[in-house]
């Protein structure tokens, strides 16, 4: 069992962890920031929602504002697939929010575009170029702004805290501190980094490392598990590495404000716009209720009622708004929607539509079409019962983690599934191929794998966390579980402590 875990180890610190910045560290000894140098770095760290080419949001990271004039520097897998390197809006557009007030979520108030990157060193730097609704800047911006430290000057023990905007914590910046654990300067390793045990998250990444004064001394990016020892560790990109991308940063401000403009990007901006502005719409998931907190991707015959739960960013009061379900891809009767005007708070927000039946849903696939303004976006799909009775070519799995010995659910369990022909004991940990996909488990332990499998294959699965016996299956053929809907529901999956 150790050996599995060893060869999965490098994977896992080099590729998972490294895109989706890290899981839970927990810091050892807590620093004693001022409270003006805390203030100081929760309004100078932003967080930045990754947008595609239809600009939806599809993952949020953080920043550092490095100029009051609108620079921000972050990690590259924040912008861009760094293997392909590869932006994940071809302009390299992103939505900037800012915090004023640490209590409330961060505002969306900017546009930004990357203006450079360097995907080996996993770092980016974004220049503000347009308000939330595209109009361009035309006076100076004075933004909170950090000054840069000496990562060279760091010893181990130093204090450091680590601001950001992990998932987990909601849309509000968070502080965590902890100390400089060491240093890695091995390129085979990703180096050079500054090892911390201050607590980082999925959702940091990009974001700022400061040092007792307050001082920008990295950026939070990767971190490692070594489950044989139950050991963690974040890494963060020492400043002094960002010094190419920081260079002569002084021309990329706005037009006209204090040599600006020299480098400041050019072509479209947002490119959806219409006569209602520019506006971000995100399908955030489904729940069976309006109080539930963790999203489901189906539900068992006879349900009710399910909700559909939306973003949404920069909508003025005079949007008109219409949605409409469907049940396996037909509109459902007395479920179309049209308002004139936006029928919520305008600006930013979220909300939920539901469809309901009190003598339970008929089976099948569930979506969701809303259209705001210019902008529509579709819902992902949900089961119901047998999902119409159905059998796709490819399934989405999903499945819940328990503890074998307390029943109580296991959450950030790892659920793995290798590349066909792959089996436990023959991964190899250097080749990124074997295995295909990793997904997490929630607070009551559930997972849904984030790409969908052909039922053609056979499959090697399993189940990892730390301080639990791995629980691995080699030939596994999604065939017996039942497809249904484009999923497979793997159940209850027992793993036992060490």
């Amino acid at each position: 069992m150790n050996t599995v875990w060893r060869k999965l180890t490098l994977f896992l610190s080099v590729l998972l962890l490294v895109m989706v910045g890290a899981t839970l560290f927990q810091p050892t000894v807590s620093a004693q920031f001022s409270r003006p140098i805390r203030e100081s770095a929760l309004t100078a760290t932003v967080m930045i929602y990754t947008l595609d080419n239809d600009f939806n949001v599809i993952a949020s990271g953080s920043g550092s504002i490095v100029a009051e004039t609108g620079q921000v520097l972050s990690n590259y897998h924040v912008i861009g697939e760094n293997e392909t390197e590869e932006f994940y809006n071809d302009d390299g557009i992103v939505v900037i929010a800012i915090t004023t007030n640490p209590r409330q979520p961060a505002n969306p108030q900017f546009f930004g575009q990357v203006v450079r990157a360097d995907a080996a060193l996993d770092l980016s730097l974004i220049t503000i170029v347009s308000d939330i609704d595209g109009n361009d800047l035309t006076g100076c911006l004075s933004l909170p702004t950090y000054t840069l430290g000496d990562s060279e000057a760091l010893f181990p023990g130093d204090d450091v805290a680590v601001i950001g905007f992990p998932g987990i914590g909601g849309q509000t910046v968070t502080f965590t501190t902890g100390k400089i654990s060491g240093f890695e300067e091995d390129p085979q390793a990703g180096g050079p980094w500054l090892k911390t045990d201050a607590e980082i998250n999925p959702g940091n990444s990009g974001g700022s490392a400061i040092d007792i004064d307050g001082n920008l001394i990295g950026v939070p990016t990767a971190g490692i598990i070594d489950p044989d020892s139950a050991g963690k560790i974040g890494l963060l990109r020492p400043i002094n590495a960002a010094g190419e991308i920081l260079n002569d940063i002084s021309g990329l401000g706005v037009p006209g404000c204090n040599g600006g403009s020299a480098n400041t990007p050019t072509g479209p901006v947002v490119p959806i716009g219409g006569e209602n502005g520019q506006i971000i719409l995100n399908f955030q998931g489904f729940t069976l209720t309006s109080e539930d907190e963790d999203f489901v991707t189906s539900a068992e015959s006879g349900v009710e009622e399910i909700y559909a739960n939306f973003e949404y960013i920069g909508v003025s009061a005079d949007t008109p708004f219409v949605s409409q379900w469907f049940v396996n891809g037909e509109p459902m009767e007395d479920s179309f929607l049209e308002f004139d005007e936006w029928p919520l708070d305008p600006g930013d927000g979220y909300f939920w539509i539901n469809t309901a039946n009190p003598d339970g849903l008929e089976d099948g696939i569930y979506t969701i079409e809303l259209t705001a303004g210019d902008k529509t976006v579709a819902s992902e799909q949900f089961a119901v019962g047998g999902g119409g009775g159905e059998v796709a070519d490819e399934v989405t799995i999903t499945g819940r983690v328990l503890s074998a010995d307390t029943g109580r659910a296991v959450r950030d369990a790892l659920f793995v599934v290798l590349a066909p022909g792959i089996t436990w004991d023959s991964l190899d940990s250097n080749d990124p191929k074997h295995i295909l996909d990793i997904a997490f488990t929630d607070s009551k332990g559930n997972f849904q794998s984030n790409i969908a499998f052909p039922l053609n294959e056979i499959y090697s699965v399993g189940v990892l966390s730390d301080g639990f016996e791995p629980l691995l299956a080699d030939e596994v053929d999604l065939n017996e579980f039942e497809p249904a809907g484009g999923f497979v529901d793997f159940g209850d999956l027992g793993i036992k402590a060490e």
